[in-house]
C-alpha cells in the first residue's frame, strides 16, 4: 500500500521486462521460452548479458535456458512449472464411454503459432490414424482453466503436442496430461518434457511429422 519502490519485482518474460520497467529494491526475470531471446538479442550474448544486469536472479524453465542464461548471468536458476499433485491426478478424470479421442490444445492466433505448435500435423495425424480430434484453442471458445479437467482432459485418451524448435519452455498441457495419467505424444523441441522425457517409458517421442504421430496413435489403440 505504500508509494515507494516495490520490493521484488518479478517478470513473466523478457519482453515485458523490456517494455514495462518497474521501480523495485530487487528484480526477478522468468525465462518461459527461447522466441523473446531470440527477438530481442538474437546471438548477441553481450546485449542480453548488458539487459540482465539488472536483474538479481534469473529463472529459466529448462535446461536449453538455464545454459543459455548462465552464459551471461551469474546466478540463473533451473525451474519448470509445476502442479498441484493433488488436484491433478488420474482420479480427478470421469472418462465417459466414446470412440477412441486424441486431444490438442495451443495457441492458435496467428498462422506462425499454429506451425509451431504442429496444429496441421495433429489434424492429419489424427484422420490418419482414424481417431476424433478434440481441439481447444484460445479464442471464445476457450475452455476456462478450471473446467479443463471435466471438460478436455476427461475427454481424451492421449494428447498430441507436435511442437516444433524454438518455443517451448514448460509445456503447461503436457505436464497435465501426464499428471492425469493421459499419455503424451510429443517432440524432442517439447522445452523442458522434450529434455526430461524418455521414449517408450514416460511419452511416446516421435518424428515431426504425420505419419509418425499416427503410427503412435495407433500404437496406443492396440
Amino acid at each position: 500500500g505504500g508509494s515507494g519502490p516495490a520490493d521484488v519485482a518479478v517478470y513473466f518474460d523478457a519482453i515485458i521486462a523490456e517494455r514495462y520497467p518497474v521501480e523495485a529494491a530487487r528484480a526477478v526475470l522468468r525465462i518461459g521460452g527461447p522466441r523473446p531471446l531470440d527477438r530481442l538479442y538474437g546471438d548477441d550474448e553481450k546485449a542480453m548479458a548488458r539487459a540482465f544486469e539488472r536483474f538479481d536472479a534469473i529463472i529459466a524453465l529448462n535446461a536449453e535456458l538455464f545454459l543459455r542464461a548462465s552464459r551471461v548471468h551469474r546466478n540463473v536458476h533451473l525451474v519448470p512449472n509445476a502442479l498441484d499433485l493433488k488436484a491433478w491426478s488420474p482420479a480427478s478424470r470421469k472418462p465417459e464411454d466414446r470412440p477412441f479421442t486424441v486431444g490438442f490444445a495451443a495457441s492458435l492466433k496467428s498462422s506462425a503459432e499454429a506451425e509451431v505448435k504442429g496444429f496441421e500435423i495433429a489434424k492429419a495425424a489424427a484422420a490418419r490414424a482414424g481417431v476424433r480430434l478434440l481441439l481447444v484453442s484460445k479464442g471464445s471458445g476457450q475452455i476456462p482453466h478450471d473446467r479443463m479437467i471435466p471438460d478436455f482432459y476427461s475427454r481424451i485418451d492421449a494428447l498430441v503436442a507436435p511442437y516444433g524448435p524454438g518455443r517451448e519452455g514448460t509445456s503447461n498441457v503436457i505436464m497435465e496430461a501426464l499428471a492425469l495419467g493421459i499419455p503424451v505424444v510429443t517432440t524432442v523441441h517439447a522445452g523442458y518434457h522434450g529434455e526430461a522425457l524418455v521414449d517408450r517409458k514416460n511419452a511416446l517421442i516421435c518424428e515431426r511429422d504425420e505419419i509418425a504421430f499416427a503410427e503412435a496413435l495407433s500404437f496406443l489403440q492396440r
